[in-house]
Order: structure tokens, then C-alpha cells, then sequence
């Protein structure tokens, strides 16, 4: 059986195909509940929400966090890492997206403590030059 955390990986960076489908791989589908990853019912496709109601809102419940689904998650994973000053590159990596620009434009979202800090920051930097600089 794959771990919780190797499961959450490899969903948060896999990509659902032109339908909705999302192919399991064996290793999963036991901890996803799948079985043999193949559609439970004849006309009805495996449903990708399932893993987030079996998966991703469990763990956030269990860290006390509100419910989201992927889109919210990958956002706010593609900020963490920006917040932490990780390179582009990575969250561009972790995320599975072709271009740095798609992490930067589309998931990347600005925190207000950040802001704050910059302002700050620059509001010191502003008024120590002009104190340098001769009048």
C-alpha cells in the first residue's frame, strides 16, 4: 500500500486527461479505495473528486484546516514556496507545470503580511536615502 504522503504527491501533480479520467496507478488505488482503478459502475468513469473527499479534505481536517479542493491546494502550495523564497523553477517542478510563467501568473498569490513587510521595508530605504541625499 502506498503511504498517505506518497499519494498526495503524486495527485497534486498529476494531470486529469481530456474527459475527467484519472488513471490510478496500482499503488494507489488500494489507499484511494479504488480497487482495480477501473470505472466502478459500466457508463461512469472514475471520478476525479473522489480522491479529494478521500484524501486531501481528511488531511486537512486532521491539521484543523478548512476544506478546499485541488485548485486552492496547488495554489496555495505554489505561495508557500514563493514565501519561503524557493526558486520558480521548484514550484514550477513540484506543480508539473511546462512553464515558470503558468506558476508565476496563474498560482503564485501575493500575502498580505509580505506586502506589508515590503512597504515597510521600502518606506525605510526611501527615507534613509533622503536623508542622505544633499537638499
Amino acid at each position: 500500500m502506498a503511504s498517505r504522503q506518497a499519494t498526495l504527491e503524486y495527485l497534486t501533480t498529476t494531470k486529469i486527461g481530456e474527459k475527467g479520467q484519472l488513471t490510478v496507478p496500482k499503488q494507489f488505488r488500494e489507499d484511494l479505495g479504488v480497487g482495480t482503478g477501473v470505472p466502478q459502475c459500466q457508463d461512469k468513469p472514475y471520478e476525479p473528486n473522489n480522491p479529494v473527499k478521500r484524501v486531501l479534505h481528511p488531511t486537512f481536517e486532521a491539521r484543523g484546516l478548512p476544506k478546499a479542493g485541488w485548485r486552492a491546494f496547488r495554489w496555495s502550495v505554489a505561495t508557500a514556496l514563493s514565501e519561503m523564497r524557493e526558486p520558480v523553477g521548484t514550484a514550477q517542478l513540484i506543480l508539473g507545470h511546462s512553464s515558470a510563467q503558468t506558476t508565476l501568473v496563474y498560482y503564485v498569490q501575493s500575502v498580505e503580511e509580505s506586502q506589508q513587510s515590503a512597504i515597510t521595508r521600502l518606506e525605510k530605504i526611501m527615507s534613509a536615502s533622503s536623508r542622505k541625499s544633499p537638499s
